[in-house]
Formats: structure tokens, C-alpha cells, sequence
């Protein structure tokens, strides 16, 4: 299991049935890209998109949420992705995910 901390975007796509999560990190991953090393950079954005969601639950959704993710592969086969807080759970199955975009930059004030 992989938890994921710093979740600011949560898109849910019923048509496609689809769920798009976006995470902002002040730090960078723990094995950045060499591009990334050595210019300054002091935080992390990323956004995955899960697809084949299905057995979406939700109870609660706060403004500012203040969990964490869960990811895990579900025993049944695909993934499961889990949002708890203490104002929110969110819970689904996927078929798969993938990056869908990904940028480490400086950011203002942070040192």
C-alpha cells in the first residue's frame, strides 16, 4: 500500500468513468528526475487519473482536506483507492491509473 499526503484536486468524470486526483508536495519525490536536481526546486505537483472506476462511496468532503490517500492493489484485481480525513471518505476501485502530469518547481517563499 502507498500512502499519498498533500491532495488539492478531486475530479470525478461519471461519463468516462473516471477520477482525476491532484497532489502538491513541498518537498520533492524521494528519487527525483536528474533534471530536477540542482535548480532550486522545493516542491512537487502531480495528477493521476484513474480509469474503470467503479464502487465510488462517498461520505463527506471537506474545503481543505486534511488526510491521506491510500493506493493498493485491490485482491480482486485493479486498484483501490481510498480518502480519509477526519470530515471525508472516499473510496473507489479502478481498472488502472496513470501520470497524467507532473512538474517540480520553486516555490515562492520556501526555502
Amino acid at each position: 500500500m502507498s500512502r499519498i499526503d498533500g491532495l488539492f484536486y478531486l475530479h470525478i468524470d461519471e461519463r468516462e468513468t473516471g477520477v482525476t486526483l491532484g497532489f502538491e508536495l513541498d518537498r520533492l519525490p524521494d528519487h527525483p528526475i536528474p533534471e530536477w536536481t540542482g535548480k532550486g526546486f522545493n516542491a512537487f505537483e502531480m495528477y493521476l487519473s484513474f480509469t474503470g472506476v467503479s464502487g465510488l462511496e462517498i461520505d463527506g468532503w471537506a474545503f481543505a482536506f486534511q488526510g491521506a490517500v491510500s493506493v493498493e492493489r485491490d485482491p480482486g484485481g485493479g486498484i483501490r483507492v481510498e480518502i480519509s480525513g477526519p470530515a471525508e471518505s472516499v473510496v473507489f476501485r479502478a481498472g488502472a491509473a496513470a501520470l497524467v502530469k507532473a512538474r517540480a518547481y520553486r516555490a515562492s517563499g520556501s526555502e
